[in-house]
């Protein structure tokens, strides 16, 4: 089988086209199973190819795969010139681990929720892409809860919030705390590779939080990936300059 058209230009623009075509659907598209569920039913194909989760549908990740090959494919024609095209190499490599750390995210990843209360521990969290329920290897343990308010101001002395925080502890085996941590809307806590982001209250009831969580196991080869992206730039940069 040839596989020179993996190693063109024509075909990376195409590969790049659909990918950004289907990101753009993903935006538009309810991405999760609950507010996508009547679209399913009133159109069979949302169903079919999972455009209620594009990005870990199984032609998302074959758009992706595709695409890892035709750069590989391009770095194995620079190779036999990897003198005169380091910073080319570097590139190419970088843009391969991105790749590669997106797919074991799309994979293995997790997105979900966790509810808590004061007072209480919680193991379990609720997974975006299909409702179901994930039993975490600790528990999260909420101390406290507080939400700080701004000023009333103007006539009708509206109230804004300013910030809300969430004290909690991570429990291992035996009871044993592990970690202690004040989680604020930018400050997440981040255990074992999962980040547990604060991102909920409730006016009604002061002792409940919601906390997004989060596993990107994918993410430190992402990080490689654009090290050697930038470094591959510089060394084009500077080998232009000379």
């Amino acid at each position: 089988m040839r596989l020179e058209f993996l190693g063109s230009r024509k075909t990376a623009i195409i590969i790049l086209t659909l990918i950004i075509l289907a990101c753009a659907a993903g935006s538009f598209i309810p991405q999760s199973q609950g507010q996508c569920l009547l679209l399913t039913k009133s159109c069979p194909l949302i169903p079919l190819f999972q455009l209620n989760d594009i990005y870990h549908s199984w032609w998302f990740i074959g758009l992706l795969v595709f695409l890892g090959l035709s750069l590989s494919r391009c770095t194995l024609i620079r190779l036999k010139n990897w003198p005169g095209n380091t910073g080319s190499l570097f590139t190419h490599a970088g843009l391969i681990a991105i790749l590669l750390g997106a797919l074991i995210t799309c994979a293995k990843g997790e997105r979900g929720f966790l509810s808590l209360y004061k007072g209480q521990s919680q193991d379990t969290i609720i997974l975006y892409n299909n409702q179901q329920l994930k039993k975490l290897p600790f528990k999260i343990y909420l101390h406290d809860f507080l939400v700080e308010w701004y000023e009333p101001r103007g006539e009708q002395k509206i109230r804004q919030i300013k910030e809300f925080r969430g004290r909690v502890a991570v429990i291992e085996d035996n009871n044993r705390v592990a970690l202690t941590k004040e989680i604020l809307v930018n400050h997440p806590l981040r255990y074992k590779g999962y980040a547990f982001y604060q991102s909920g209250y409730n006016p009604k009831d002061p002792d409940w939080t919601g906390l997004e969580v989060s596993r990107d196991p994918g993410l430190p080869i992402v990080y490689a990936g654009f090290f050697l992206l930038n470094a591959g730039v510089i060394v084009i940069f500077y080998g232009r300059k000379k």
